[in-house]
């Protein structure tokens, strides 16, 4: 799904998993769009694994936004994880804001 400059696409199913591509401006304009594809994975799947590739701006209503993901999934019994944030600059704002142990990255 593209939108004002940022994608948020499926790029790999085996159900109950999805993978979902994050690139481009993860902003508060664009929240609304992220969070519509994020909750209808949520509601869909069991184990959501966000890949970020190309970020070039991201703020912290989209960090906001990772974080209620991961709380509901909790609630629901469900998984998210983050693949780590190919962006220096989103490795930045992470640190800068102190979510490093909310926000945890594999690799």
């Amino acid at each position: 799904m593209i939108q004002e400059n940022v994608v948020v696409k499926t790029i790999a199913t085996n159900y109950p998993n999805i993978q979902i591509l994050l690139s481009g401006q993860l902003v508060i304009s664009n929240a609304a769009q992220i969070k519509k594809e994020l909750l209808t994975a949520l509601t869909n799947f069991q184990s959501i694994d966000l890949v970020f590739e190309n970020v070039i701006k991201a703020d912290i209503a989209f960090l906001q936004l990772l974080i209620a993901l991961r709380k509901s999934a909790i609630g629901l019994d469900k998984q998210v994880s983050f693949d780590a944030p190919a962006s220096n600059y989103l490795k930045s704002l992470i640190k800068n804001t102190g979510l490093e142990q909310i926000l945890l990255f594999s690799h």
